[in-house]
């Protein structure tokens, strides 16, 4: 009872669960991460991708909140974007979330993940719950 009390909040990580919009679909690629402002350049694999961004696997991940430039690499097609880093996950590698795309890169993108869903079919995808 005393979680419920103003004074006693219960626990947020209980209350709250962190949910996807989009479905995101197991996808390895290459990627160049490019931050502008210190010139960075990192070259590694997505993980995973969706609509609205995807997880880059490298060792040394950019801090959160960084705002970068995209380009992912898969068969003959390039898809170019910004992003910003949203989660950071030391030694393993980062999430990314697209800013909205340029209406050719996103048809790029929506041909990548038509193209897995129908590859996926039977499989269930890393879906908008997570815990």
């Amino acid at each position: 009872m005393t979680g419920d009390l103003p004074g006693h909040p219960a626990d947020a990580g209980t209350r709250f669960v962190e949910r996807r919009v989009v479905p995101r679909f197991h996808m390895i690629a290459e990627i160049e991460v490019f931050e502008p402002i210190t010139k960075a350049r990192v070259k590694a694999y997505t993980a995973e991708i969706g609509a609205r961004g995807c997880y880059v696997r490298v060792a040394t991940p950019l801090e959160k909140n960084t705002v970068i430039q995209i380009r992912i690499v898969r068969n003959r097609d390039t898809f170019n974007t910004w992003g910003r880093v949203v989660h950071v996950h030391e030694r393993l590698g980062m999430g990314v979330a697209f800013f909205k795309p340029e209406p050719a890169e996103e048809k790029i993108l929506e041909s990548w993940l038509g193209e897995i869903q129908t590859n996926q079919a039977g499989h269930i995808p890393h879906h908008a719950e997570k815990k």
